[in-house]
């Protein structure tokens, strides 16, 4: 009994979320160095948009502001998605930004 109830709390858990990550990075003319890591969890949809490897803010005109850095996702996500997507905070629901 104790081998078989075993076995079927290993079949019960979960299997392993399907996760991808992509990164890139570039540089401005003055050498600030632009990055970002995307991760998406294949399993919900969801992603993560970690520009934390990113240089410091520059003296200038530059710099983007949260709702540029988020535009730009906007637009990137309609790009990469074969889908109708709304332009509107509804899409950036499964989008988290670091």
């Amino acid at each position: 009994y104790q081998t078989q109830q075993n076995s079927n709390n290993k079949n019960q858990q979960q299997q392993p979320q399907q996760f991808t990550t992509l990164s890139a990075q570039d540089f401005m003319d003055d050498g600030t160095r632009l990055s970002v890591r995307i991760t998406i969890n294949g399993e919900d949809g969801s992603a993560v948009f970690d520009w934390s490897d990113t240089d410091c803010m520059v003296y200038g005109n530059c710099n983007a502001p949260p709702a540029v850095t988020y535009s730009a996702i906007i637009y990137c996500m309609r790009c990469m998605v074969n889908l109708d997507i709304p332009l509107n905070q509804g899409c950036l629901n499964p989008i988290r930004v670091v």
